[in-house]
C-alpha cells in the first residue's frame, strides 16, 4: 500500500465507500451524502491549507483507505485525524493505512501530535488507536446521540517522542 493525495479523479468511488452502510455507520454524520454535495466539499478541500486527505492504494491502484487529516495549528504542530478502510478490504489494510500515515504526519509534517475521536460502540477504532501506542486521554460521557442513545466519545492522542519510540 501507498498513500496518494485526493484528486478529483476519486470523488465518485471516495463517495460511494462514504455512503456505504458499513461505513457510514461508525461516522459521526451518517447521512448519505449526494455527489453535489461531495464536489462542493471538494472545492472547499482545495482552498483550505489546514487539511490534506490522503488515500490508501494497492499495487492495482486501487482505493483502500481514506486518511483526513485536519491541522489544528497553523505551524501544523497537532493533527486531528479520521479514518476509514473500503469494506471487504484485506485484513491489516486499516494498520498498514494508519501506519503510513503516522509515518507521513510525524515524519514529513514534523507534526508534535495526532488526536482521535471514536464513538464508544465503534471497537475497531478503539482497538486500532490502541494497537498504535495512543494513549487513551479523555472520554465525553453520552455526548454522541444518535437513534434515540446517548454515547460515550473516546478521545486518543499520539506524540511524536512516543511514536519515535515505537516499532511500527
Amino acid at each position: 500500500m501507498i498513500l496518494r493525495e485526493l484528486s478529483n479523479t476519486d470523488l465518485e468511488e471516495i463517495l460511494a465507500i462514504r455512503n456505504h452502510d458499513e461505513i457510514r455507520k461508525y461516522m459521526f454524520n451518517t447521512q448519505l451524502i449526494s455527489l453535489e454535495q461531495h464536489k462542493e466539499w471538494f472545492q472547499r478541500y482545495l482552498q483550505d491549507n489546514s487539511k490534506i486527505t490522503l488515500l490508501g492504494v494497492d499495487e492495482q491502484a486501487n482505493i483502500i483507505g481514506v486518511l483526513n487529516i485536519n491541522f489544528l495549528t497553523s505551524d501544523r504542530k497537532i493533527v486531528d485525524w479520521g479514518f476509514y478502510v473500503k469494506p471487504n478490504s484485506p485484513k491489516g489494510s486499516g494498520t498498514k493505512l494508519l501506519i503510513l500515515g503516522l509515518e507521513k504526519i510525524f515524519n514529513e509534517y514534523q507534526s508534535r501530535k495526532v488526536f482521535g475521536q471514536s464513538i464508544g460502540f465503534n471497537d475497531k477504532s478503539i482497538q486500532i488507536h490502541k494497537k498504535l501506542g495512543f494513549k487513551q486521554e479523555g472520554i465525553l460521557r453520552e455526548h454522541y446521540h444518535r437513534d434515540g442513545k446517548f454515547y460515550d466519545i473516546y478521545e486518543f492522542g499520539l506524540l511524536n517522542t512516543e511514536y519515535q519510540r515505537l516499532a511500527l
